[in-house]
């Protein structure tokens, strides 16, 4: 309805996405760390690395310069796969591939409510990436919240 009357969609998406992670909370959920997915946008690596994320995350060479490397310092401590996606079709082709119970999912509004409904039935946390230089570039997240979602995940609480 929002789109219809040319009124920004931010605000509703955040809504469905806090409304999502609030019901997915409160379930009594544990999943094994092989059961969990953390899903993470191409856009959180710096755009001018020589590196590229889009065949396996485990190309960065760790230097730093982004949240990438504290991002696969959480899949290494908790034992969790981390996936990078180029778009929404590529997150839910990654998640089928993988068949997780849950998954923590980075990402802009947009994607991350399409990739919600696309994941039915899987629970999905949901952690909206910052864009301090626009969308698509050098996004970043706190890497806190990520990690609490996690550990929700892991133990039923963060």
């Amino acid at each position: 309805m929002a789109r219809l009357g040319g009124k920004p969609t931010d605000g509703i998406e955040r809504y469905f996405i806090r409304l999502n992670n609030n019901a997915v909370m409160r379930r009594a959920l544990h999943v094994n760390p092989s059961d969990l997915l953390l899903l993470v946008p191409h856009c959180i690596q710096k755009w001018d690395c020589p590196n590229r994320l889009t065949a396996t995350v485990y190309n960065c060479k760790r230097c730093g310069k982004c949240v990438v490397d504290a991002l696969i310092g959480l899949g290494e401590k908790y034992g969790v796969a981390i996936e990078v996606a180029t778009g929404g079709g590529r997150a839910l082709r990654t998640v089928t591939e993988h068949m997780p119970k849950a998954v923590v999912a980075v990402a802009c509004e947009h994607e991350m409510v399409d990739g919600i409904r696309e994941a039915l039935p899987r629970h999905v946390l949901g952690i909206l990436n910052e864009r301090p230089e626009g969308p698509c570039k050098n996004t970043v997240v706190d890497t806190a919240h990520v990690e609490s979602a996690i550990r929700w995940f892991l133990n039923g609480k963060s």
